[in-house]
């Protein structure tokens, strides 16, 4: 491999990211969940408008969809390590 070239990341820099990640993902995933059952607990008192109803819906949503695929690329990304780590046995 050239010297300039991009050395790919090691099997230890993808773990720490991985481990990096799964903390604040595990956050979002036991949050989210609350956030719908509140919000349908005390919607009355959540809004003062139509308009901020639908916004903070479109939010939750979002953060919904958002955790669902960071899950996803977190869960390829951990089977890529242990691949690596197999691969060199790291």
């Amino acid at each position: 491999m050239p010297k300039n070239a991009i050395q790919p990341p090691s099997p230890a820099s993808v773990a720490k990211l991985v481990h990096d990640l799964a903390g604040p993902l595990t956050v979002l995933t036991l949050c989210i969940p609350e956030l719908e059952k509140r919000w349908g607990e005390e919607e009355e008192s959540f809004t003062t408008k139509g308009a901020a109803k639908q916004e903070l819906l479109e939010l939750l949503e979002l953060s919904r969809l958002a955790s669902e695929e960071a899950q996803a690329k977190l869960r390829k990304l951990r089977e890529r390590v242990e691949f690596l780590e197999l691969e060199t046995g790291e």
